[in-house]
């Protein structure tokens, strides 16, 4: 399935699982204490396998963490880099 730019043309640097790893990091970091597995995949509409497989790349990062729940918060990467972009946002008044 391509993705379409807003004036429609089609994006053909589209890459379909990294924009769902994107909607994950936005899932979880909705989520108090972390997202089951299960809860991924199905707020995701995605297989649970590629949940999985989302995860863990995302986990070998350090952009989740898992809890002793089961649970994927945040990771500490994130961290890093939400701290570095407010390091060099500019900010007028």
């Amino acid at each position: 399935m391509s993705k379409h730019e807003p004036d429609g043309r089609i994006n053909k640097y589209h890459i379909p699982n990294r924009e769902k790893a994107c909607e994950l990091l936005e899932l979880v970091s909705n989520t108090q204490g972390g997202c089951p597995l299960k809860e991924i995949a199905t707020q995701l509409s995605i297989p649970h396998t590629t949940a999985l497989l989302i995860t863990e790349t995302l986990l070998d990062a350090n952009y989740l963490a898992q809890n002793e729940e089961g649970g994927f918060p945040l990771g500490t990467s994130l961290v890093q880099l939400g701290v570095k972009a407010l390091d060099r946002a500019t900010y007028r008044s």
